[in-house]
């Protein structure tokens, strides 16, 4: 699929802090305030201004990278004219997350008070990287998709039997890299899904055989890149 790049990735894989990015002048940081007013005022307090991790450099063996405001990511979103000021490589991970007994994977319809595809359907869970699991200079992605998967379908680290990094991702039109993740879970894990926070309206399994469905060139609710995963078959 058109600007997207992939490629696999082993447990190997690492993320690492390095040092902090470049500054920005004041045009650029009231163009930024600008933007993060408007969208609090379409978004309220569903908007929060946390920090995110941004890639600088990337290789087969991991990232380095440092720590972003959350609104530099949004203002480059909405004003793609901000990349070379900002160049925020946004870092995610993505879970395919998929039942042990019979393969359904988990898809997730995102809430209408979110600033990316909202009311699109996804591969859940998904969230960006933040500080919560930096320690010594790298990065547990792993605990934090764990919290990402316990958070947003309330599915706890004990029904999940292997968790796999599989395939990295580049979006290129938004600067966003997606570390995709194996997530296999119990079938008990069935029972206990439903929205937890304000990121999804609805969450269901969806079995191997209508997954064709999602991937269906006449819908256009579909995030690109569970379309691209699914349609690369990467589960």
């Amino acid at each position: 699929m058109k600007g997207f790049i992939a490629q696999t990735v082993d447990d190997s894989f690492r993320l690492e802090i390095g040092e902090e990015g470049h500054p920005i002048s004041e045009e650029v940081a009231d163009r930024i305030d600008s933007l993060w007013a408007q969208e609090l005022q379409r978004l309220g307090d569903d908007l929060y201004d946390g920090l995110l991790f941004s890639a600088s450099h990337v290789d087969d063996s991991g990232f380095i990278g440092h720590f972003v405001p959350y609104r530099y990511f949004v203002a480059q979103l909405l004003d793609p004219t901000l990349w070379p000021y900002l160049r925020v490589n946004a870092v995610a991970v993505t879970g395919i997350t998929r039942l042990a007994d019979d393969g359904s994977i988990l898809i997730g319809q995102r809430a209408l008070t979110v600033t990316q595809h909202p009311g699109f359907y996804e591969l859940a869970p998904s969230g960006g990287i933040d500080m919560t699991f930096a320690s010594h200079g790298t990065i547990d992605y792993r605990q934090q998709l764990l919290q990402e998967l316990e958070e947003e379908t309330k599915i706890t680290a004990s029904s999940v039997k292997t968790l796999t990094p599989n395939v990295l991702v580049y979006e290129e039109e938004r600067h966003i890299w997606e570390l995709c993740l194996d997530v296999i879970v119990a079938p008990c894990a069935k029972e206990k899904t439903y929205p937890f926070i304000t990121e999804y309206q609805s969450l269901q399994w969806v079995s191997p055989k209508d997954l064709h469905s999602l991937v269906s060139d006449d819908r256009d609710d579909i995030v690109p890149l569970t379309r691209f995963l699914l349609n690369r078959k990467t589960y």
